[in-house]
């Protein structure tokens, strides 16, 4: 089975897929926070955009998508992600990164439609309005406020993933809508990124921001607590692919000049040390797919390197049911299963000639 008839019998045979009057959202992994419509939606565009399945099944979930999106007022704020008491509601940063991108993907399945003219131009109308509620601070390199569906103005993300996958989101909307003035200020985040990137003691991304002061608040809470440390390691291995995978997407959008970056980032993943802190991680596969997202990086370098293999089969070996066709053993099986699309992000060479042995649950390379 090549990579797209298994993307096809993926998204048909799930019972996660949404359907009008029938969308099954997550939880936010680990974190137990229950979602809105909206990411599950935008990880679903993805995976569809690389089936070839009919027409009528494209038009249905475009339908839905723009019905579901139009429910929130973006003159107000942005969409809310998730129900929470203690906690933002639009998740951060990351919230509005994942619907750009969402968003962005479902104008291309539009593209292959005859009859959804007015709805592409809808969906692209979201962009811009989405996006006006953040201001760059180009002083610090960051964004400054996290933004509620209400309007309300909260303090800093402080989480590096979040402010990398929101600056490449924002680039690919930029680029996409061909506005500079909405890619400017992902492109000097990018062009700064040494300001923001820094790395624990073993090598991995950290997992705040590595400016003055969080960086360093967050570094001496590790020297004082031990218990501390030790869960911002696990999540810093958990979250490692992630961040790469950040790095992938403006990597597709020109910054070429990140690949001497992945590079750097990937040779940890070859150290039996992050092999071994990936089991059992709950910050880990059972949530972030890190093997999707290394096999992606290592595909922009070399698009047959048999460690893209090492790394699809590893997430497979641990969480695909290959006789149920889904993705299991997580405290978010929709989310999971949904997430498959990250691995839309390998290289197009890569897809070509990938193979998919039911029997075996296993990828392999024909050339």
């Amino acid at each position: 089975m090549n990579y797209f008839d298994f993307i096809d019998k993926f998204v048909t045979s799930s019972p996660f897929f949404p359907y009008k009057d029938n969308i099954i959202t997550g939880c936010n992994g680990l974190y137990g926070e229950t979602e809105t419509s909206y990411r599950i939606l935008s990880h679903w565009s993805m995976l569809l955009n690389d089936c070839s399945l009919d027409t009528e099944f494209l038009s249905g979930f475009v339908d839905l998508f723009l019905s579901e999106f139009y429910k929130h007022d973006l003159s107000i704020g942005p969409y809310k992600a998730r129900y929470s008491e203690k906690k933002d509601t639009s998740n951060g940063l990351i919230g509005t990164a994942w619907n750009v991108e969402g968003i962005i993907s479902t104008i291309m399945l539009c593209n292959k439609l005859h009859d959804k003219d007015q709805i592409k131009r809808d969906l692209i109308d979201l962009l811009p309005a989405i996006l006006k509620h953040y201001s760059y601070n180009e002083h610090k390199s960051n964004w400054p406020n996290i933004i509620e569906p209400n309007g309300e103005k909260l303090g800093l993300d402080r989480t590096f993933n979040h402010q990398l996958w929101f600056a490449t989101s924002k680039l690919q909307a930029g680029i996409f809508l061909d506005d500079e003035d909405i890619s400017y200020d992902a492109s000097k985040f990018l062009d700064n990124l040494a300001v923001n990137l820094k790395h624990n003691h073993v090598g991995a991304f950290y997992h705040t921001l590595g400016s003055f002061p969080h960086y360093h608040k967050t570094l001496i809470k590790r020297l004082i607590s031990s218990k501390y440390r030790k869960d911002m390691l696990l999540k810093e291995y958990g979250y490692h692919g992630f961040n790469l995978l950040g790095l992938v997407r403006a990597f597709d959008y020109g910054r070429l000049e990140l690949k001497s970056i992945l590079e750097r980032e990937l040779k940890i993943t070859t150290k039996k040390r992050f092999i071994k802190n990936q089991n059992d991680n709950k910050y880990g596969s059972s949530y972030n797919p890190v093997g999707l997202e290394i096999a992606a990086a290592i595909s922009k370098l070399k698009y047959n390197d048999n460690n893209i293999l090492f790394w699809l089969n590893y997430h497979f070996a641990n969480f695909f049911d290959s006789n149920n066709f889904v993705f299991c053993n997580s405290s978010d099986i929709p989310t999971l299963n949904a997430r498959l699309y990250e691995m839309t992000y390998l290289n197009n060479k890569t897809k070509d000639i990938l193979r998919y042995d039911l029997n075996e649950n296993l990828w392999y390379f024909v050339e």
